[in-house]
């Protein structure tokens, strides 16, 4: 006996019929925004929605604002105001031939039937991800799944990778010259299709507009800003409106500096100070964020940025400061010097890897237990009173203490056992033998105008390669001499520096005393390439004797008068003699044939016989050591 399959067909048809009863309502937002964490304005943001996405509400609503979920699967809010009206029914277009439909979401149902390129169909508002790829033209896209429904009224599922969606177009203020939507007539079931749509528009065009419509949404100010410092146009077209390919050149930023100072105010930049951050809401890859001399009001505008990681704002003068992105991993915030930093911003900020802070005040740094990531710490306070906080950090490598005007306990430090690098400024320091736990230090710079320092508390520090003292009086320095690793030590104190309690492998020195004891010393240290003394009573040019490779060397003797004669410096390319402000005496210079770089005080004419005589060439002369901002 044969079975005839028009009986399981018609089964199988009437299962993909039914399916259709379980769709659920599709909406579309009118204006390109952010879909948002939390049913606030200030919220940060899920996503950015282009205009037209589609959304799916998930029956929650929250002062103005509707709880969504987009076809990525992401959920968020959206006020809604700007949700569309109606739900809707988006008819697609199929762009590859023989997309198969099937009867369920996967790659293993069977195929029912197959559409070809330029077919349209209408989403029953059903949807299926699926981890499967699959392949099309050659390339292995991630596989998910729409319900579909052709002109036939077959409704099964296909791959919604091979589909063009086609939307309405909203109305864009300001746009008048959009067409009306044409009026509709009686339907047949051949029309059924173009009932629900005004007018069919491809993504990319849907896409075109949501990035016009944010452009115009822009301030003059910032409209100004990024034509002249992202697209580089000249000042005439400070406000001139921006192509599609400048937004879209906009929107691919990872790093944007905001700076305003004097030369960005009166030089051919923007005219308008900003004064917020609006005009940065919506781009997607910024990472790192820059600005000095910045005169905020505000800064709305930083939570919807979902892919930042570094913001650097100096010169800060902020009326309010609320909140800041919780996903930041370097934040450096220097304010105004009569304001004080306002520690409850730093809570929430668990992945923050480096902080720096300048003000006037700081307060209750037992936030920084909810840092438990940090690595570095910068802290600039004038009128720091306590460091207590600062031991929770036990990940913390490097930290710097600017507290010119205070005095600090140091007991604190005592639990940073990953310490590496270690800056300390101050007018005066209590239970400065806390740090000698620090035994992972490789870097230690302590500026102290009360304290005396103890070079056998330094000898600790067997890691040590870089050193900068500024004291009164170093004690016991020959206990400098245990410390191996040291490569780079830098001295300035208020008595007389005796040259033989150094280390002998030293190879950067910078010494800055009164007066120099032993100095003939130096030509024993065979691995010094960099030396700069400061003294305001520099001995015979005899009691001076080169270290043999040195390289650069910075002499700053106001007592100097003559150079009649010199030790020789067979490697020396640079010397600096800009601050020996009574020299006048040079012909000695004359010698040292190999020199390619020569400061003078500008007392001596570069244009005098004096100089002329010592002159060879590929040797230049300067007055004095050039600008940093060069």
């Amino acid at each position: 006996m044969s079975l005839s399959p028009y009986p399981y067909i018609f089964c199988l048809f009437s299962l993909l019929m039914a399916g259709s009863a379980m769709a659920q309502d599709i909406f579309y937002n009118k204006v390109a925004g952010p879909l948002l964490q939390a049913p606030e304005a200030e919220s940060p943001m899920v996503e950015f929605l282009l205009q037209g996405e589609l959304l799916y509400p998930l029956q929650k609503e929250e002062g103005g604002f509707v709880f969504l979920e987009n076809q990525s699967g992401r959920r968020g809010w959206l006020a809604k105001k700007e949700l569309s009206e109606q739900a809707v029914r988006p008819q697609y277009r199929c762009f590859i031939s023989n997309l198969r439909l099937r009867s369920q979401g996967n790659l293993q149902a069977a195929v029912v039937a197959k559409l070809q390129e330029g077919q349209l169909v209408r989403f029953t508002g059903r949807r299926s991800p699926n981890k499967e790829s699959i392949s099309i033209r050659g390339q292995k896209l991630p596989h998910y799944w729409l319900e579909v429904e052709t002109a036939e009224g077959l409704i099964a599922w296909t791959y919604g990778g091979g589909l063009e969606k086609l939307v309405p177009i909203p109305t864009i203020p300001g746009n008048m010259e959009q067409e009306e939507p044409p009026k509709q007539g009686p339907s047949t079931k051949g029309d059924t299709l173009s009932i629900h749509l005004e007018l069919p528009h491809s993504s990319k065009v849907r896409q075109a507009e949501s990035l016009f419509l944010w452009w115009n949404a822009l301030s003059p100010e910032w409209k100004a800003f990024y034509n002249q410092m992202v697209l580089l146009k000249p000042l005439e077209e400070a406000y001139s409106d921006a192509t599609l390919a400048e937004i879209e050149q906009i929107m691919r930023l990872e790093e944007l500096d905001l700076s305003q100072d004097d030369a960005c105010q009166t030089g051919p930049f923007y005219a308008v100070a900003l004064k917020d951050l609006s005009g940065l809401r919506g781009l997607p890859l910024l990472k790192r964020l820059h600005g000095r001399g910045l005169q905020l009001e505000r800064l709305g505008g930083l939570n919807q940025l979902p892919s930042l990681e570094e913001l650097s704002f100096t010169e800060l003068k902020l009326k309010q400061l609320l909140f800041l992105p919780k996903k930041l991993k370097k934040l450096r915030l220097d304010f105004a010097q009569e304001q004080q930093f306002p520690m409850s911003l730093l809570r929430g900020q668990g992945q923050l890897e480096e902080l720096a802070i300048r003000a006037q005040k700081i307060q209750d740094m037992q936030v920084f237990i909810q840092l438990p990531k940090l690595k570095k710490l910068s802290l600039q306070i004038s009128d720091l009173r306590s460091i207590s906080g600062i031991n929770s950090l036990f990940m913390l490598e490097e930290l710097r203490l600017e507290a010119e005007q205070s005095d600090l306990d140091l007991r604190p430090l005592a639990a940073l056992s990953r310490l590496k690098k270690l800056y300390i400024l101050a007018d005066e320091l209590q239970n400065i033998n806390s740090i000698a736990n620090l035994r992972q230090l490789q870097a230690l710079e302590i500026h102290v105008k009360a304290n005396r320092i103890d070079a056998r508390l330094l000898s600790r520090f067997q890691q040590l390669r870089w050193l900068k003292l500024s004291t009164p009086e170093l004690l016991q320095g020959e206990s400098l001499r245990e410390l191996k690793a040291l490569v780079f030590f830098a001295c300035q104190q208020d008595l007389p520096f005796s040259i033989q309690q150094l280390p002998g492998q030293l190879q950067q020195l910078e010494l800055g005393a009164p007066s120099f004891q032993q100095l003939e010393r130096l030509g024993q240290f065979s691995q010094l390439t960099s030396l700069d003394l400061r003294t305001a009573a520099w001995p015979a040019v005899g009691a001076f004797v080169a270290p043999p490779n040195l390289a650069k060397f910075y002499l700053r003797a106001p007592n100097l008068a003559s150079l009649q004669q010199l030790p020789p410096m067979p490697q020396l390319r640079l010397l600096d003699l800009s601050q020996c402000t009574e020299l006048k005496e040079i012909g000695a210079l004359a010698q040292l044939k190999q020199l390619e770089l020569l400061y003078l005080p500008k007392a001596i004419s570069l244009q005098s016989e004096a100089v002329q005589a010592i002159y060879h060439p590929g040797l230049t002369i300067r007055h004095e050591v050039l600008s940093a901002c060069f």
